[in-house]
């Protein structure tokens, strides 16, 4: 996960991390693999994050993306393809990340 979002972060596409509630040391190296120098975050870089609710789940991941709130979708693929459908392209396009 790491070397896949460092790399898919420097050079722009998507990475989607699934039940990050289960790796919650994770997420702070995250957060900082993706807002603090020396790595640089490409304008088209998107990062998906799925977890369940989790009360020690990093706030500042939270602040600095989109969030939707699902119901469990009836198989991984409807519930992607039900997420997908409710963003439209300029969504897509927001990054808060400093360029």
């Amino acid at each position: 996960a790491v070397v896949s979002t460092q790399s898919t972060g420097s050079q722009g596409g998507w990475v989607l991390l699934q039940n990050c509630h289960l790796g919650l040391n994770f997420m702070e190296e995250l957060l900082a693999t993706i807002t603090e120098p020396p790595n640089p975050v490409h304008e088209s870089f998107r990062l998906w994050v799925t977890t369940e609710c989790h009360t020690q789940f990093p706030i500042n991941l939270l602040q600095i993306g989109l969030k939707y709130t699902n119901e469990p979708p009836q198989g991984v693929k409807a519930g992607v393809k039900r997420t997908y459908n409710g963003i439209t392209q300029d969504q897509l396009d927001i990054t808060n990340m400093p360029h």
